[in-house]
């Protein structure tokens, strides 16, 4: 994210073009990111039912679903703020 504030600020030819493209590759990797973090909560819940081991799960799971959370609404911060 700092890459993209330093292209609108910085100046320069087609800052604003750039800007844009920095921040979409940014929430590219973002979305990316929370791809993968539901595909591994999946992937826990699937091991705690196969298991029985609920309780030694439940801590991870609720982490990540925590941070997806997050990331989510930094994600939709960004693209407010970007106004992409």
């Amino acid at each position: 994210m700092r890459i993209s504030t330093k292209a609108l600020f910085g100046g320069g030819k087609n800052k604003e073009e750039t800007a844009k493209d920095r921040v979409k590759r940014y929430l590219g990797l973002a979305r990316g990111l929370s791809e993968k973090i539901e595909a591994s909560v999946l992937a826990l819940y699937e091991r705690a039912l196969s298991t029985n081991q609920g309780e030694v799960n439940a801590v991870k799971i609720e982490r990540l679903e925590y941070f997806r959370g997050m990331l989510k609404k930094h994600i939709d911060l960004v693209l407010k703020q970007a106004r992409i």
